[in-house]
């Protein structure tokens, strides 16, 4: 058989990545059994649909909720709505239709519930505009209520655990609330590039991160982690960056409605007001940095724990940003936060 070169070579590896989109897993079985190997995930075309149906469901339910739970409020006669709100419910209207029926139920009875809770603690007798905000809209609040006097900002969530994905690398910049290229900024800056430095110095030539062994992806999150509890440490009495902190993750003046729905279990409603001043912490209790299991070959997460003095507990789980690894600079990487399980969550609505 003569021998392809590189062009042919390539050429061959493209035909049979596109060949590989329009088989079957009946004809992928069928080459297993032949001795080949090959691993289906599904086409790139079946991928993009699934994301795109999980992406459009929940996109369905936040709308669906926050509409349901404005046509509540709209209910009672000293709530009127502004020409936005109204386009924002004629839209969102088909939205409550595809939902699923008994979903919509539920949405139904949680909308009655916060509604008047709405009413009770905030409305009382004043008179609002209510109105809603744009898909588009980069701040938390998804319903306003407003008058003369005052604005009443509500943050609806259904089912939604995730809190923020923010950068190890710009913590002191966006988390801590320091200036970009300040002195504190630059220290911890630093520090972080040291440590990818000196990994790509162990590491060398390695251009994915499926290509480290498992040890040395979880030696990475670990350093990552430890120099930002380093930072966090050296500002953890400080009650203006803590707040910066808890800010940044939770957000302020606005009212958290957050609505947990499960199958064949009572729908759970809470609510956090971070409209009062009582609410923010002064100071960051304690810091865990801690390492979880490893799950058959997948790395173990590294995770910093940040304990604050009002009651909030923050898990922030440190995992890579993208699949590649950059020769320079910072390697790619982000922290998942949520609330950790200890952590109080709001109050009870109901």
């Amino acid at each position: 058989m003569q021998k392809l070169n590189k062009e042919e070579l390539d050429a061959m590896r493209k035909l049979m990545l596109i060949r590989a989109e329009l088989l079957t897993p009946q004809d992928l079985a069928y080459l297993k059994k032949k001795g080949w190997r090959y691993k289906y995930a599904g086409t790139l075309a079946e991928k993009a649909l699934n994301k795109k149906r999980k992406e459009s469901k929940e996109a369905d339910n936040g709308f669906a909720l926050e509409a349901i739970i404005t046509e509540k409020l709209l209910s009672f006669k000293s709530i009127t709505p502004t020409a936005r709100c109204k386009a924002k419910q004629e839209q969102d209207q088909a939205a409550i239709n595809r939902i699923d029926e008994v979903l919509k139920q539920k949405f139904e009875a949680a909308g009655l519930k916060i509604a008047s809770f709405i009413s009770d603690k905030y409305v009382l007798d004043q008179n609002f505009e209510i109105d809603r905000a744009d898909d588009g809209d980069d701040s938390v609040e998804d319903i306003i209520l407003v008058n003369e006097s005052k604005r009443i900002n509500f943050s609806i969530k259904h089912n939604n655990d995730s809190l923020r994905h923010n950068r190890p690398y710009s913590l002191v910049q966006n988390c801590l609330g320091f200036d970009k290229g300040s002195a504190a900024d630059l220290e911890h800056r630093n520090r972080l590039q040291k440590v990818c430095d000196d990994f790509r110095n162990v590491n060398p030539n390695k251009k994915y991160f499926r290509e480290l062994e498992i040890d040395a992806k979880e030696d990475l999150y670990f350093n990552l982690v430890k120099e930002c509890e380093i930072t966090m440490l050296k500002f953890s009495e400080n009650s203006t960056v803590v707040r910066n902190y808890f800010n940044y993750i939770m957000g302020n003046n606005y009212i958290k409605i957050k609505l947990q729905t499960k199958k064949k279990k009572e729908s759970l409603i809470t609510y956090e007001d971070f409209t009062n001043e009582r609410s923010m912490p002064n100071r960051i209790e304690k810091l865990k940095v801690y390492r979880g299991k490893r799950k058959g070959s997948k790395s173990a997460s590294w995770n910093l724990e940040v304990y604050l003095d009002n009651g909030y507990i923050f898990k922030q789980r440190i995992h890579n940003g993208d699949s590649e690894i950059k020769s320079k600079k910072q390697i790619p990487m982000k922290f998942d936060v949520k609330f950790s399980p200890e952590s109080i969550k709001g109050s009870s609505l109901i």
